[in-house]
């Protein structure tokens, strides 16, 4: 069993729209995806990122917008699928895709991954479906004619400081925590690994940096995007409680840059 990080391809955009305070400078940013490697030999990814051909070909996927203010570098090899491959693990064994949210650059890969269980929380699903292309769910009409779509309703006792979760393969090691905001249905993702009792935190865009919930200071992007701000601050202190009360498990936001640091301490170590 193994718990790492991958960072599919550096993001640049001018850090005044994703940083508080972020000045007219380019800023770097990191698209960070989750592998969870299981006992038996299954794989399970929080988010996706963007897919091969995506990466490889933005300009017959992507609006000039996110060609040119959100620009992805690395092309195909460095997508999730590619860099998965490079670490040997065969892609055909990744059963779950669990998905913060649906928005475009956490879950493009899923076509890379035909054996792979959409998760995502079902009032995310519904807004995603309402809301359409056009508000960032570019890929939701592939998504619901794939029919690999498994939708979740949290619920139950409050757990680690938010109202409710879902635990999704009934022993602890993938839960998810109710952390909307930045959209309708978007969660947290707490990965446990028993072997090596290690934990992680996955965010999602709950905030772009985790300057925002720390300092309480939101990024104009975040503030023009979130479903609800209200909710989005509600989910900022629930992040910095966590992060108090669990010093030793990392809070992961997707586009943090400290994570392309973060990914190298997470690399699998090679038998000696």
């Amino acid at each position: 069993m193994a718990l790492n990080l991958i960072n599919p391809g550096i993001m640049t955009s001018p850090a005044w729209l994703m940083i508080p305070g972020g000045g007219f400078g380019t800023a770097r940013f990191s698209s960070t995806v989750a592998v969870l490697e299981r006992s038996n030999g299954d794989i399970i990814l929080v988010d996706a990122a963007y897919s091969r051909d995506e990466m490889a070909n933005p300009g017959d996927h992507f609006s000039f917008f996110h060609r040119k203010v959100l620009v992805c570098s690395g092309g195909g090899p460095a997508s999730t699928v590619a860099q998965l491959e490079a670490m040997g693990k065969d892609p055909a064994r990744v059963t779950h895709i669990v998905a913060t949210h649906l928005h475009l650059d956490h879950i493009g890969g899923f076509t890379d991954f035909p054996n792979a269980q959409v998760v995502v929380n079902e009032s995310e699903y519904a807004s995603a479906r309402s809301k359409g292309m056009t508000s960032g769910y570019m890929h939701i009409d592939a998504l619901e004619a794939s029919g690999r779509v498994q939708t979740v309703k949290l619920g139950g006792q409050s757990k680690h400081g938010f109202p409710a979760h879902h635990d999704l393969l009934g022993d602890g090691q993938v839960l998810l925590l109710d952390l909307k905001g930045h959209s309708a249905g978007s969660v947290g993702v707490l990965l446990h690994d028993p072997i090596d009792d290690r934990s992680i935190l996955m965010a999602g865009d709950s905030a772009y940096s985790n300057r925002e919930y720390r300092l309480q200071r939101c990024a104009i992007m975040q503030r023009a995007l979130a479903f609800s701000y209200d909710w989005l601050k509600s989910g900022w202190a629930r992040l910095k409680d966590f992060e108090a009360n669990n010093p030793d498990i990392p809070v992961i936001v997707s586009h943090d840059a400290s994570n392309l640091e973060l990914v190298y301490a997470f690399q699998p170590k090679e038998d000696t």
